[in-house]
């Protein structure tokens, strides 16, 4: 609220966020792609289980982290956003719950 409001015919994606967008997604997908490939050449039958949950701890550090343009998550706290730090930890409990509670795992689960 500090700041002037953007013009009207500014973009969503500018002052260097395309850069960003696209450094960002490509950094998420050679980590999950590295781990898919290196369970999927170990046979290892839950290596979509470990994509997904690679993905998904990404995400939730992401989140985490682009709390400010300016300040890092250290400098600004983590728990100065109490809502968004409670839904991280919802997320994480419920793809720990998908992974590993078997009530949860539904009958195509990899996990014995």
């Amino acid at each position: 609220m500090r700041r002037p409001p953007r013009p009207p015919s500014e973009g969503v994606l500018t002052r260097g966020l395309w850069a960003y967008v696209l450094g960002v997604g490509a950094l998420i997908c050679v980590l999950c792609l590295a781990v898919a490939l290196l369970l999927y050449r170990a046979e290892d039958p839950s290596w979509r289980t470990a994509l997904f949950t690679t993905l998904t701890f990404a995400q939730m550090a992401h989140v985490l982290a682009i709390r400010s343009r300016r300040e890092t998550l250290l400098r600004r706290g983590i728990f100065t956003n109490r809502p968004l730090l409670l839904a991280v930890a919802a997320t994480l409990l419920l793809q720990l719950a998908v992974v590993y509670a078997p009530r949860c795992r539904g009958s195509s689960a990899p996990f014995p």
